[in-house]
């Protein structure tokens, strides 16, 4: 299997396409312990309530409504039917796709979102998918509960396991509160692992590599800090845990695009994301986020014009095969002290 064979995301053309997903995109993955493939199948679909219920907005840099509905309601039927789209048009098998990624720019689990019978349908046909090794759902701590997640992990086999992903983003609390926004602290963050748990699921924790206002060293810190929290409530509540590392980047129409743009921000360098990849992965299993959901970002994660796609390859190869050696094969005179951010 060939690691340059990613796939870019199909986009689905017109607003009003209700039938289709925004995106779907297959990429080289490493799951359950072997080289593999995932497809990732972006819902059309109402978006973040956390989003649209609060004043002042919901997280600080996320541009997930922009490929959303923004709060317009999407039927059951539309919902399933984009899913069944999306399964009917790959060859799991032949493709070697073992993990789907199903994403709705929000809470799978919130009712308000996707409806309790479209969630349990959508994941009763992924779950018939005999290749299928693990599929993705994503939810915010809130709406984990065991009455609403053991009945769809009882559709998976012993050979397949529904993952719950959790946005954790950041180890300190007061950073993920006042200046990501993202509205609860660890403890909520905790008693959601340990009903993910109780219900069966597999968690995966996302933790973002440079936020708004922290200095490289601080967010490969704090990125570090979050990782090893993760793996240890996994061992305490025995679940199966991974991380997966999300440097930042900057979506149009975002308080962190402001920042952006007037110059008060910028990614993580490619550098950053590599040294914060060979740290993490010493403590357990780790994906690295490529901002390939379709959101046509305004800066990413980069290094100048000689190493920037070398380096892309090689986080990819990582994603593949969980091997650092390919990371550590790069070298270039732009990671020299003050040379790591290029021009945009």
């Amino acid at each position: 299997m060939s690691v340059g064979r990613i796939a870019a995301p199909t986009i689905a053309s017109g607003e009003s396409c209700l039938t289709r997903p925004v995106a779907t995109a297959v990429s080289a993955a490493w799951v359950r312990g072997a080289p593999a493939n995932r497809l990732m199948v972006v819902l059309r679909a109402p978006g973040c309530a956390y989003h649209f219920r609060r004043r002042q907005g919901g997280c600080r840099y996320c541009g997930f409504r922009h490929i959303s509905t923004q709060g317009l309601r999407v039927s059951s039927e539309q919902l399933i039917a984009q899913m069944q789209w999306a399964l009917a048009h790959y060859d799991f098998e032949r493709e070697a796709i073992l993990e789907l990624d199903i994403y709705n720019s929000g809470s799978f689990l919130n009712d308000l979102e996707i409806p309790r019978e479209a969630g349990t349908e959508i994941l009763r046909r992924a779950s018939q998918v005999p290749s299928l090794k693990v599929v993705l759902i994503e939810s915010r701590p809130e709406h984990i509960t065991v009455d609403r997640l053991a009945p769809l992990c009882r559709l998976f086999s012993c050979g397949s396991a529904l993952e719950t992903a959790i946005g954790l983003d950041a180890y300190d609390d007061e950073l993920r509160i006042k200046v990501l926004r993202k509205g609860f602290r660890r403890g909520s963050f905790e008693r959601a692992v340990r009903r993910a748990a109780d219900s069966g699921a597999h968690l995966l924790v996302y933790v973002m590599l440079k936020p708004w206002t922290m200095s490289d060293e601080n967010a490969l810190e704090d990125a570090v800090r979050a990782a090893e929290y993760t793996y240890t409530l996994g061992a305490r509540y025995r679940i199966p845990a991974r991380v997966a590392l999300e440097p930042t980047f900057v979506v149009q129409g975002t308080p962190l695009a402001t920042e952006y743009q007037k110059r008060r921000y910028h990614p993580p360098s490619a550098w950053l994301v590599r040294e914060a990849v060979e740290r993490i992965a010493r403590l357990g299993p780790l994906v690295v986020g490529l901002w390939d959901e379709g959101l046509r970002p305004l800066a990413v994660p980069t290094a100048c014009a000689k190493c920037r796609s070398r380096l892309l390859s090689a986080l990819r190869r990582f994603n593949h095969t969980q091997d650092t050696s390919c990371l550590r094969a790069v070298r270039c005179d732009c990671r020299a002290e003050g040379q790591l951010r290029e021009t945009r």
